[in-house]
């Protein structure tokens, strides 16, 4: 179900969260058998960045090769672990100074890296979900409404 009447801001996010994630059938959802969990943070932080519109590519001498406008937000899944784990450190960072929302399947993990990046200034908020279930995905996407506001 689409959210009725959502704030511009927050239309493409939630069209991508609903459209991408809550649909099995969704050419992502297909793919994330066969796509490990660092590849679908990846695609999952690049699509939510491209349909804000705050992902601005630099030139190729450039030290990163891309920037973020500072204080933005982002989603990322699995962000306990590799890739996801250097995608939220990268945004948090004084860098960058995003707000991010991560997610993991063990709590535990979880709890001791939001500590961690809250012990480095970081403004990262936790979620305990598992996006290769339905139920997972609906948690999830309902946690981020929330979070957003």
């Amino acid at each position: 179900h689409q959210p009725s009447n959502p704030s511009p801001r927050l239309i493409p996010c939630r069209w991508i969260l609903h459209q991408h994630l809550l649909h099995p059938s969704s050419t992502m959802m297909k793919g994330l058998a066969t796509t490990s969990k660092g590849c679908l943070s990846v695609f999952l932080l690049s699509w939510f960045l491209l349909a804000q519109q705050q992902l601005h590519f630099v030139g190729a001498n450039a030290d990163f090769g891309w920037t973020l406008p500072t204080k933005s937000t982002a989603v990322v899944t699995g962000g306990t672990k590799g890739i996801g784990h250097a995608i939220v450190s990268e945004l948090a960072s004084s860098r960058h100074q995003c707000k991010v929302l991560t997610c993991s399947r063990n709590a535990d993990e979880l709890e001791q890296c939001v500590q961690e990046w809250k012990e480095q200034g970081c403004d990262v908020v936790g979620i305990v979900a598992d996006v290769s279930t339905e139920d997972g995905r609906t948690e999830l996407v309902t946690e981020i409404e929330a979070w957003l506001g």
